[in-house]
């Protein structure tokens, strides 16, 4: 039996840009690769979590053009007020990543994905509701992300479009773009605010996905 933490007990040390590309390339192989990993990875157990929202936000940020060259970086596993640290220019660099999603309903996809090797596509029948919600909940998220002390901190805010847009060959571009004016109108004291789309671009074209709120 394969423990989830003792997989990943190298998660937290420093990594360059090349060796954060090669770590996170050679976990997804070797969990595609293996059934028993594979099922830890869909209902993140232990440090899945972890590696799947964070240190993949992480890996992310280091091949996009907002990550400083000749930088390391990693993740840091607790409660404190930032996921993650970046050395570069003889200083270091906090970052709080925010991967929001529906708890419950991830898990009861999660299991379903197992059990019969496809998941549910949109927690509600009405899509126009589902998007709705999704922009509320968010929006309710980065609210409560804002009202907490992240000076000298740049927050990475993660946005998930693929289950609400591409899935459908929908656009996601009006939304996005409504997302980011109403990130903008709330205050806060972090350094820099990110948001990262996620969608169904491959990973080298994360420039195309990440937009400076502030």
């Amino acid at each position: 039996m394969i423990i989830a933490d003792n997989y990943f007990h190298d998660i937290g040390i420093y990594r360059n840009k090349q060796q954060m590309d090669e770590y996170f390339k050679l976990k997804i192989k070797e969990i595609n690769s293996d059934p028993e990993l594979t099922e830890l990875a869909i209902l993140k157990k232990g440090l899945f979590k972890e590696f799947l929202e964070e240190f993949y936000i992480l890996y992310l940020y280091s091949i996009s053009r907002y990550c400083p060259q000749n930088s390391k970086m990693k993740i840091i596993i607790g409660n404190q007020n930032y996921d993650a640290l970046i050395y570069h220019d003889d200083r270091i660099e906090k970052l709080e990543i925010s991967y929001f999603v529906y708890g419950k309903f991830e898990n009861m996809n999660a299991k379903k994905i197992i059990e019969n090797k496809i998941g549910l596509i949109n927690k509600y029948i009405d899509l126009d509701y589902n998007i709705c919600s999704y922009f509320y909940d968010f929006m309710n998220n980065y609210k409560k992300k804002c009202m907490k002390n992240y000076l000298n901190t740049t927050l990475i805010i993660t946005l998930r479009t693929f289950d609400y847009f591409e899935v459908f060959d929908n656009s996601s571009k009006d939304f996005i773009n409504i997302i980011i004016d109403s990130m903008a109108k709330i205050n806060t004291n972090a350094r820099r605010v990110l948001l990262m789309v996620i969608n169904n671009d491959g990973i080298y074209n994360i420039d195309n996905n990440i937009y400076i709120v502030k």
